[in-house]
């Protein structure tokens, strides 16, 4: 197996052309990913959880393979913090499939183990577009 040399940004020019391919940079974004503190989840045109990054996991108490192919909504968001339920409809984060729009605001979440966690938690919840698929970012 080759060595990987981390190249300082200001040197990318330098590298050969074939350095930059599609793979060097997935595995870019995917150390970036991994060491960002803030939680990252992102779903299908389903709204299923298709990618959560390591802070998500320790934060939900869920790990990618428990949570991926399941609606997030369903996983983490489904009750508010006076047991009643939290159906999808009413879910901000939700909203950003049928309008296309950026949502900011401050939710509750449920943990694995059944409690609610970050009381006035900040998300920001985006669409991108991949290969004609909207994809949804939640940041918490």
């Amino acid at each position: 197996m080759a060595s990987e040399q981390i190249v300082p940004l200001s040197e990318y020019h330098r590298l050969p052309k074939a350095a930059l391919s599609a793979d060097f940079y997935k595995r870019q974004l995917e150390v970036v990913c991994n060491n960002a503190t803030l939680a990252l989840f992102i779903m299908d045109e389903y709204q299923r959880c298709i990618y959560m990054n390591p802070a998500a996991e320790t934060l939900t108490g869920y790990s990618l393979t428990e949570a991926q192919g399941r609606a997030l909504h369903d996983v983490i968001h489904h009750t508010r913090p006076d047991g009643s339920p939290y159906p999808l409809c009413e879910c901000p984060i939700d909203q950003v499939f049928p309008t296309n729009n950026r949502e900011q605001g401050e939710e509750v979440f449920v943990h694995k183990d059944g409690h609610f966690y970050h009381e006035g938690l900040k998300f920001n919840s985006t669409y991108l577009l991949t290969r004609q698929k909207w994809r949804c970012r939640i940041e918490g």
